[in-house]
C-alpha cells in the first residue's frame, strides 16, 4: 500500500514544483502507512527493515532530484543517510525506536495484562550505580525491544517533562544501533 501510494505521488508530482507540499503528502500518504502501528509490529531482522526503508529511501532519491536536478546515484553516489540528513527527514527505524520509548515512558499501554509486564528493578544499595531502569527478559517481543531501547540511551530523560519537551528530548538524542 505504501509503495502504490508513493508511485502515486511520483506520477502526480511531476508538475509540481513546491517541494513542501510533495514532502506533506509523503508525510501523510505514505510514512503514515508504514508507521501505523509500529510498536507492534517493528521487525527485528536488518532485511526487513531495510525493505521498510527503501519505501523512504525510494521518496528521498525522488526529492533530491526533484531540488537539485540531478539523481544522486548518478554522477556520484551520495549515501541514503546523507541524503535524510539533508532533507531533514529521519530514519523511518529510529522513528520507530522513539515511539517505541514514548510509549513506554508516557504509560500510554492501555492493557493491564501488557503492563503488568513490565518489570522495574529497583537497584539495591550499593557502591556503583545503575542506570537500568527496567529489568529486561531475554526475548523480542515490542514491550521487551523497548525496555531494552531505554536501558541502552545514553541520556535519560526526566519524568517530570511534559509531552513537548519529550517529544523534543527524544528528537535530540539518537537511539543506540
Amino acid at each position: 500500500m505504501a509503495y502504490r501510494n508513493l508511485g502515486m505521488i511520483i506520477r502526480y508530482c511531476k508538475e509540481i514544483d513546491d517541494i513542501d507540499a510533495i514532502r506533506t503528502l509523503y508525510l501523510s500518504l505514505v510514512r503514515s502507512k508504514v508507521e501505523y502501528a509500529s510498536f507492534i509490529w517493528s521487525p527485528q531482522q536488518k532485511c526487513h527493515t531495510k525493505t521498510i526503508e527503501s519505501i523512504q529511501s525510494k521518496f528521498t532519491r525522488y526529492l533530491f532530484k526533484k531540488i537539485n536536478g540531478f539523481y544522486p546515484k548518478f554522477p556520484q553516489n551520495i549515501p541514503y543517510k546523507q541524503l535524510i540528513q539533508q532533507l531533514d527527514l529521519p530514519t523511518l527505524e529510529n522513528r520507530r525506536d522513539q515511539g517505541k520509548i514514548k510509549i513506554l515512558l508516557n504509560c500510554t499501554i492501555d492493557s493491564p495484562q501488557i503492563l503488568e509486564r513490565v518489570h522495574f528493578q529497583i537497584p539495591p544499595p550499593g557502591l556503583r550505580p545503575r542506570n537500568n531502569l527496567f529489568k529486561v527478559r531475554n526475548n523480542t517481543s515490542p514491550l521487551s525491544t523497548a525496555m531494552k531501547l531505554y536501558n541502552d540511551l545514553e541520556r535519560k530523560p526526566d519524568f517530570a517533562l511534559n509531552k513537548t519537551e519529550f517529544a523534543e528530548f527524544l528528537e535530540s538524542i539518537s537511539v543506540p544501533d
